[in-house]
Parts: structure tokens; sequence; C-alpha cells
């Protein structure tokens, strides 16, 4: 199995994603994929109903060419919360597939925060939230939290500041 993965970055509002969507598929195919996922970096993109806002040039799905998936693109509604971790577990599960189906990953666009952390993140980003320690935390004063922190992982907060 390949894990070969591209990024395609350039400032905002330059067609990034109107360039992936004309030319990724002949360039996977080219380096012998049998298909291209397309994966937005834009935080933004990931909202529900609003293209307008976003700038998005997003097609209809059904115009595009079965061998071109696009992701991250109307993930969550406007009141739900997007974050780097979920970005970043986006990222590892659409590649895994991609991979497995012997398809070309293309991250694009974004923050450079995302594209740093698309294949890069720190083990714990793919940790899903966990809602008794959350719960547990919840309403702790900060000398508190750090007290906690110190006796689960106490080399970690030594690195932290005290705004961490």
């Amino acid at each position: 199995m390949r894990r070969t993965a591209l990024h395609l970055l350039g400032p905002t509002a330059v067609g990034k994603t109107s360039f992936a969507l004309e030319q990724m598929l002949q360039l996977a195919e080219q380096l012998g994929f049998d298909g291209v996922d397309l994966i937005s970096a834009d935080s933004r993109h990931v909202y529900t109903e609003l293209h307008t806002l976003t700038g998005a040039d997003i097609p209809e799905p059904d115009s595009l060419d079965e061998r071109v998936h696009l992701h991250g693109i109307d993930v969550i509604t406007p009141e739900e919360t997007w974050s780097l971790g979920r970005f970043v577990r986006l990222v590892h599960d659409v590649s895994t597939r991609s991979w497995q189906a012997d398809r070309l990953p293309v991250v694009i666009g974004g923050t450079r925060l995302y594209q740093e952390h698309a294949y890069n993140a720190e083990p714990g980003m793919l940790v899903p939230p966990n809602a008794a320690v959350r719960s547990r935390a919840d309403g702790m004063e900060l000398g508190a939290l750090q007290q906690w922190a110190r006796e689960l992982y106490a080399e970690r907060v030594e690195g932290m500041n005290r705004s961490d």
C-alpha cells in the first residue's frame, strides 16, 4: 500500500479547490492511482449553508467524476464546533481509506496550522473526547486542574506555561 499524499497550498481565494477539481485526477492517474480524494483544510468549508460566506467553489456532488471524491465540505451545522483535532481525524480516516483503495489523498488550502498537522499531529489529537474526564474537570479551578494534570503526566505539565 502506497502512502503518498499531496498538499495544495496558496493564498486565499486564488482557486485552489477549482484547480484541484480540474487537475488532480489527471495527476493521480499519471502517478498510477485509481482516483483522488480531495480533502478541504478550510475550517469554514466544513459548515453547511455557508458557501457564499466562505467563497467555496464547490460543485454539486453529482457533477463530479466518479473517481474524484471531495471531503471536508458540509460536515457540520453552524451550531456545531470544529477543531484541529476533528480535522486531523478526518484526514486520518479519509487517507487510510484512500490508500487502501490505491487512491491519492490531496489536502487543499486552509491554514498553515491545519496543513502542518494533517499528517504530523500529536497522537493525542486522535483520542476522542472523554465525557467522564470533561465532567470531572468542569468547574475546577486552574490550580486544581494543573495539580490533576501533574499527577497524570508530570513531564508534560513541566513543559507548559501557566496559561496552558
